[in-house]
């Protein structure tokens, strides 16, 4: 009963944070089991490349290759210890319920992806978070979750 009960909470905070986010284009996903969570975060459009652009202008010691970047010792105001911050570029979509996310592995791959993609589809980021260091190993509360969200929208807006 307990399991039931924390799942059925998980899954109202989970839909209640995407729900929240829409207008901000931030979708915050838990990519772990129920019971250890590991959120990620999916942005899309033209926000996107904002996010990604301009984390490359906030930390240039990271070099551009291909399209998945790995951003190390990273400080967000609100969650302990450094992160380390893998961004995968790639095309997020939908069918029905399920959301999926295809990260391009080469510009071949990346060509393809987009000359078969749907009305469903659009493309975006999906932003992978761990600590360094820290009790947890990733992001797993709410409130770190929303202290990341705002390092996001943060860094976007500079």
């Amino acid at each position: 009963m307990k399991s039931v009960f924390t799942l059925f909470t998980l899954g109202i905070l989970l839909c209640n944070s995407v729900i929240s986010q829409e207008k901000e284009e931030i979708s915050i996903t838990n990519s772990g089991l129920i019971d250890q969570p590991e959120y990620s975060f999916w942005v899309k459009g033209e926000k996107a490349n904002l996010f990604l652009n301009s984390m490359y202008s906030n930390y240039p010691q990271t070099k551009r290759s291909g399209y998945i970047h790995k951003f190390k010792s990273i400080s967000v105001k609100h969650i302990l210890g450094m992160l380390e911050v893998q961004i995968n570029e790639g095309l997020q979509g939908s069918e029905g319920k399920r959301s999926y996310f295809n990260t391009f592995e080469n510009e071949k791959y990346r060509a393809e992806r987009i000359k078969r993609m749907t009305e469903n589809e659009t493309l975006g980021i999906i932003i992978y978070v761990k600590k360094k260091k820290a009790g947890a190993k990733y992001i797993v509360t709410d409130h770190e979750a929303e202290a990341f969200c705002n390092f996001i929208r943060s860094i976007w807006t500079q």
